[in-house]
């Protein structure tokens, strides 16, 4: 049930193919450094804008962090369980004396 609710790409992050992977830290990087090039007038960018404003390293943080978000959303057994959101799905596997790879 949990499979078909949440239609996962991969299995763990060891799936995940190291091309796939470096396309998407460099979109990642990419749209950091577009929010940390714009000016527009608007909030919500001002604010992002803003928060791009510190150490070089904090960049690569935030590049690092929204990469571990994308494979708990694409990867089954990091994405939050369908009947209990506190627990991941290879925790509920575990819990339940289910190998896991």
């Amino acid at each position: 049930m949990h499979v078909v609710a949440s239609r996962p790409s991969y299995v763990s992050e060891a799936d995940i193919p190291p091309a796939v992977l470096e396309s998407q830290r460099a979109a990642f990087a990419a749209k950091v450094q577009l929010l940390a090039s714009r000016t527009c007038g608007v909030a919500h960018c001002r604010t992002q804008a803003a928060a791009l404003k510190k150490p070089a390293g904090v960049e690569a943080q935030m590049v690092t962090g929204q990469l571990s978000k994308w494979q708990a959303e694409v990867c089954l057994l990091n994405q939050p369980y369908l009947l209990n959101d506190a627990a991941t799905a290879k925790a509920c596997c575990v819990a339940n004396c289910r190998p896991v790879p």
